[in-house]
């Protein structure tokens, strides 16, 4: 049966991140995104914080989706959740709500970015991997090691059943800002939705000869943070059964 509740719950969750990233862009213009080793991060992090926390008491979550509090702005976390808990529709709907919300919010970059010119400067040469680069193993890296962590330290929680409504928001939010120091291009890699949003708007904006990296890059991105939700997941499952 089709959890229609997770879907609505991710689709909502991503859109309301992409708006979030969207105003730090924006508000950040083309400089100071090149570097966001600075406040741009604690912006980010705020914005964030706080849109997690009004979609968990406005939608009311983990009651309408039944499959507890998953991490859910992360489609990897849902994944390795509901992959933990058998619920194999919630899994789908989660990952098919999520990866819609990606797509609406690329394309929501996209036409902004029309608007504003800083935008697609930025878009281009700091979030799309510009002049035909390709970080296929980087991507590949940092997705799988993002993931693993912010969903490791999900299962963790879940596993040892401590305040399941917030502190996975916590764990989340810590590895995200840890990893973000590691560097600006790197910003948005924890999140195959939020990796995929910049990087549809990406391969439209650019030229035609950096579609295939823009392409590429996504495609490893996004698979290698589902393998580690699997993965996750997986072992997760396991051990209920013991």
């Amino acid at each position: 049966m089709w959890n229609s509740a997770v879907f609505v719950a991710e689709l909502l969750g991503t859109l309301f991140l992409v708006l979030g990233a969207l105003s730090v862009v924006i508000t950040s213009k083309s400089s100071a995104m090149k570097d966001l080793k600075g406040k741009s991060i604690f912006v980010a992090a705020g914005i964030g914080v706080a849109l997690m926390l009004a979609i968990y008491v406005t939608l009311g979550y983990e009651k309408k989706a039944g499959v507890g509090a998953t991490g859910w702005v992360n489609p990897a976390a849902t994944l390795a959740v509901c992959l933990a808990n058998g619920s194999w529709d919630s899994a789908l709907a989660g990952l098919a709500g999520q990866l819609t919300g990606a797509l609406v919010g690329g394309f929501v970059f996209v036409i902004i970015a029309f608007m504003v010119s800083d935008l697609k400067t930025v878009i281009t040469e700091t979030l799309a991997f510009p002049e035909g680069e390709n970080n296929v193993l980087t991507m590949g890296t940092m997705e799988l090691v993002g993931s693993s962590l912010f969903v490791g330290g999900i299962a963790t929680v879940a596993a040892f059943g401590v305040a399941e409504n917030v502190t996975p928001v916590i764990v989340g939010l810590f590895i995200t800002l840890v990893l973000l120091t590691i560097g600006s291009k790197y910003a948005l890699v924890l999140n195959p939705a939020a990796f995929l949003m910049p990087m549809i708007a990406g391969l439209v904006l650019s030229r035609p000869s950096n579609g295939k990296a823009v392409a590429i890059n996504v495609t490893v991105g996004i698979t290698a943070c589902l393998a580690a939700a699997a993965m996750v997941g997986g072992i997760a499952h396991t051990a209920t059964l013991f």
